[in-house]
C-alpha cells in the first residue's frame, strides 16, 4: 500500500492523473482511496460508497470536474 501511495503521489507531482481501480478485490475500499488521493475518479470501485463519502463530506466535498483529467502538480 505505502508504495502505490508513493507511487500515486509522484503521478500527481509530476502532472499525471490517477485513477485508482478496483480489479483485484477491493472494490469496498478503493473510493476510500481516491478520496484519500482526491483522484478525482475511480475506475470498477463502489460507487454506492463514493456517494457515502459524499454524503459525510457534506458541503465541504467538492469535485474537480474536467480539471480531474488533465493531470495537475502539487
Amino acid at each position: 500500500m505505502s508504495e502505490a501511495l508513493t507511487a500515486c503521489r509522484a503521478a500527481l507531482a509530476a502532472g499525471y492523473n490517477v485513477h485508482p481501480c478496483g480489479s483485484r478485490g477491493d472494490r469496498d475500499s478503493i473510493g476510500d482511496f481516491a478520496v484519500g488521493l482526491n483522484a478525482g475518479q475511480v475506475r470498477a470501485g463502489d460507487h454506492n460508497r463514493v456517494l457515502a463519502i459524499e454524503d459525510e463530506l457534506g458541503a465541504s466535498a467538492v469535485w474537480p470536474g474536467k480539471a480531474a483529467y488533465k493531470g495537475r502538480k502539487l
